[in-house]
Order: structure tokens, then sequence, then C-alpha cells
């Protein structure tokens, strides 16, 4: 079992999968109370305290802190829309004058965005996609 399922089986108020019960009422009050950060904050105290983290959970839990901090600065409570917003939640830390910034080869060739756009092959204008003009005339290869 998880720390976390530890400590919620340790809770007075019982069953968590419950949305009705005495734990996730609290957590819900706590978190039109105080916000996520400090609730997260307290949560992770507590998981800590029944089993340390170590290095690389310690940055994860500062990251979804930061996130969780940043999400607090709008005033909105959320929850749906707080796990939107950190799934799409991207950290950014000032680089140093001698860092170096490591990319995925797709984005250090300006290929993260969902469509990138290749004027010319070959010295030939790009029409459309070779498969395009098999599969018209009913021809499956090259997996068109």
């Amino acid at each position: 079992m998880s720390p976390l399922g530890k400590e919620i089986d340790r809770h007075p108020s019982g069953d968590a999968s419950d949305l009705r019960s005495p734990l996730v009422l609290e957590l819900l009050a706590q978190i039109q109370t105080d916000g996520f950060q400090p609730t997260l904050r307290a949560w992770c105290e507590r998981l800590a305290a029944r089993q340390p983290f170590d290095a690389f959970t310690r940055l994860r839990r500062d990251n979804l802190l930061d996130a969780a901090a940043a999400f607090d600065s709008t005033g909105d409570r959320d929850c749906d829309r707080f796990v939107r917003f950190v799934e799409g939640y991207t950290r950014h830390d000032a680089a140093g004058g001698k860092s170096v910034r490591v990319m995925t080869i797709h984005q250090s060739k300006g290929w993260d965005s969902m469509r990138s756009s290749f004027p010319s092959t070959q010295g030939r204008i790009v029409r459309q996609p070779r498969c395009a003009g098999n599969a018209r005339r009913g021809n499956r290869a090259h997996g068109c």
C-alpha cells in the first residue's frame, strides 16, 4: 500500500472513496479555505513523516506546490480546473549564463507544435501527402 493509502486509512473519518465521507468533505473545505498549495503542503508533510521522500520525489513535490501556488493566485478553487491546470503546467526556470538547455530532437528542430509545415522537399513543392493520391487510386502501399 502507498504511504497515501496508509495515511488515509489512519484518518478517523473512514472511506476516502465515498465522495461524501468526512475525509473528502474535510479536504474540500480546506481547499476552499486555504487553497491548493497549503492543503497539498500539509498532506505532503504528513506523508513525508511516514516515509521520507527521496530527492526525485522532493523535486516533484516542489514542482506540484509551485503549480498549486500559481493556480491559487487566480483565486479559483475548482478541483477539476486545478487538475487541468497542473496537467498543462510547465515550470520555467531562469537559465544561467553558462547553462545548457536540454531538448528533445523534435524541440530542437521546432517540431514540438501540433502541426509542422514543410514548404518543399527535394526542390519540389509538396501539394499533398504521397499517400493521399495513392489512396484515391485504391493503392494501399506504404501503409496508406
